[in-house]
């Protein structure tokens, strides 16, 4: 039963954290789309980081540390691989506040609210068996190390 309830509250925190935090993604779009095209994926980005530290932040339970944050490179590109020996990776990895973009297998892109989020962002959709997509997403990801 406990277990169960934990679930519950997860998921409960986690379903509202994401429609409030999409709401106003979807405005950050608007305003940068219209006003400022060239940094649309950024913003973006920047709230779905508020969303990954505020999951971490209001999930009961959940307790972390960031270590070492300081030894990431400013001045060059950098990868950042998750094991995903839970699916805490996501949000834990947001922690490290800095730009980056999901390399994420392309049915995720499928899902409401959260697929559409990632495509503003500026996530790289794979399609896993894809000989095809996985060059594509090559590609797009060495032209954001590019950048």
């Amino acid at each position: 039963m406990r277990d169960f309830l934990r679930a519950a509250i997860f998921w409960t925190n986690f379903f509202s954290i994401t429609l409030v935090i999409f709401i106003w993604m979807a405005g950050v779009f608007l305003y940068y789309r219209l006003l400022k095209p060239a940094h649309t994926t950024h913003a973006c980005h920047k709230v779905a980081t508020l969303w990954g530290i505020t999951t971490m932040r209001l999930t009961p339970g959940w307790r972390y540390e960031v270590r070492g944050k300081q030894n990431i490179p400013s001045d060059r590109p950098v990868m950042f691989v998750a094991n995903h020996q839970s699916a805490a990776d996501i949000w834990a990895i947001f922690l490290l506040e800095t730009q980056f973009r999901w390399l994420s297998k392309a049915s995720m892109f499928k899902l409401p609210v959260i697929g559409q989020a990632m495509t503003w962002a500026g996530y790289v959709p794979v399609e896993r068996g894809n000989r095809r997509s996985k060059m594509l997403a090559l590609e797009s990801s060495r032209d954001w190390i590019r950048r």
